[in-house]
């Protein structure tokens, strides 16, 4: 090995460490962000003559457009949550659904989920707005709010509208193989698959387990 790829390895090896001894970790050195930790590995790589590929080299192989996409997705994603337009979609969707049935209100929360997450690329920051409102819904609907929060919150894991939506899908979308409606036409496919299992195989399941959804007074039984 040479000198340079003794030197990307031992930076490797550094990230990862710190990586691994992180904020929560067993043994804790350090309390940065994993982001952070990300950032630094990143400075280091580009110091001036460490390594001996030169920026233009860099700039032709790396998928800029990717990045500000994923840079915009994160930005909307922070603006439909600090601007209080996720929770007026979600209000909207509870005066949509009142006086259906358990099945017909799930289905619609599902559907409106994806209406509501288009915009959205992590599930994190998605999940953390819909849960509280979701759970606050259920009682007003007569329905067990802690399985009525897991099946609906569940089906936020299968945005798959557009590439933005999840954040492995900006990164494939970023190698220009498939075009948005290609991805949409499988995705949508996947998103109703999704719903059908919620609805037809996962609300049965809680029902076994003590937590029908269509009973709000059931207790929790764990």
């Amino acid at each position: 090995m040479t000198t340079p790829e003794w030197t990307l390895l031992g930076i490797f090896g550094l990230i990862t460490v710190l990586f691994m001894t992180g904020k929560g970790s067993p043994v804790q050195l350090h309390s940065y962000q994993l982001g952070i930790v990300g950032l630094v590995g990143m400075m280091l790589l580009f110091i001036p003559g460490l390594f001996p590929f030169k920026w233009k080299a860099v700039q032709e192989r790396t998928i800029w457009g990717t990045f500000l996409l994923l840079g915009g997705a994160l930005t909307m994603t922070s603006a439909m949550t600090s601007s209080g337009l996720a929770g007026w979609l979600a209000e909207h969707v509870h005066g949509f659904v009142i006086g259906m049935s358990w099945w017909q209100i799930l289905l619609t929360l599902m559907v409106g989920t994806h209406v509501i997450r288009i915009g959205m690329l992590s599930n994190v920051a998605a999940v953390a707005m819909l849960a509280p409102v979701v759970f606050a819904m259920a009682p007003r609907l007569g329905l067990h709010p802690v399985s009525f929060t897991l099946l609906v919150c569940d089906t936020d894991t299968y945005a798959y509208l557009l590439p933005t939506q999840i954040t492995a899908a900006v990164i494939a979308y970023g190698t220009d193989t498939f075009s948005t409606a290609d991805y949409a036409k499988a995705g949508w496919v996947c998103i109703l698959i999704a719903i059908a299992y919620g609805i037809l195989v996962m609300a049965p399941w809680y029902a076994f387990l003590g937590i029908p959804v269509w009973d709000a007074t059931a207790a929790w039984p764990f």
